[in-house]
């Protein structure tokens, strides 16, 4: 009795500390546009996978100068989308786009066009797949969708560990003199997706509780 209450115990607290599957791959490095100057937004790009429900979330936020979300572009390995592959979008989207390796202008402003000094540097970058957007503030409430798995994965986003993925954000922000508004143009690159292991307090509940069987047998 006591060891089948002992596992009982186990398994509701693993399962309370939720899936060990997740993982999630952010997008670091930004890098401006050479033609910007000045202060900017900070972008905060991540991509979750929850193995269990699915879906790929996309989170695209931003912190420091106002400014508003107006573009995301990015590289799925070649794979090209539908628009209605885009599911729960946060905000509306005003023009979709994918072809491979050659989306680069969604209209409106909203393009790559420019120098970024990425290492070796890259002028005038296209990827797999663009979304112009409503213009949208994400400084607290980051723009969102989501994208089945079945469709596309982590690893699509990633392609090659050694020959990194990029992804573009375009922000419209408001300039010093509080009025006119400045475009900004950040380019970053993908970094890879570690699956999020259970968590250390669990693995010592577990030894603990194994160790009580142990003398729960030694003393019968």
């Amino acid at each position: 009795m006591i060891k089948s209450s002992v596992f009982a115990v186990v398994f509701a607290t693993v399962a309370a500390l939720g899936p060990a599957g997740a993982a999630s791959l952010t997008y670091t490095g930004f890098v401006v546009d050479d033609k910007n100057t000045g202060t900017f937004p900070t972008p905060a790009v991540t991509v979750d996978d929850d193995t269990n429900a699915g879906f790929l979330t996309f989170s695209i936020g931003s912190s420091g100068v106002s400014g508003s979300l107006q573009g995301f572009m990015f590289d799925t390995s070649g794979i090209e989308l539908q628009e209605s592959d885009i599911l729960n979008a946060s905000a509306s989207i005003a023009a979709f786009q994918s072809a491979a390796g050659a989306v680069s202008n969604l209209g409106r402003g909203v393009n790559a066009k420019g120098d970024y000094d990425f290492g070796a540097g890259i002028t005038d970058p296209k990827f797999d797949v663009g979304l112009r957007i409503a213009p949208t503030d994400v400084s607290v409430v980051p723009f969102t969708f989501q994208i089945s798995t079945s469709v596309l994965t982590l690893a699509d986003l990633i392609g090659d560990p050694n020959v990194p993925q990029f992804s573009f954000v375009r922000f419209s922000s408001v300039s010093g003199d509080g009025v006119n508004r400045d475009t900004t143009k950040l380019l970053g690159a993908t970094t890879a997706p570690a699956a999020v292991p259970l968590p250390a307090a669990a693995w010592l509940l577990l030894a603990g509780i194994g160790g009580l069987v142990g003398v729960r047998r030694f003393a019968t």
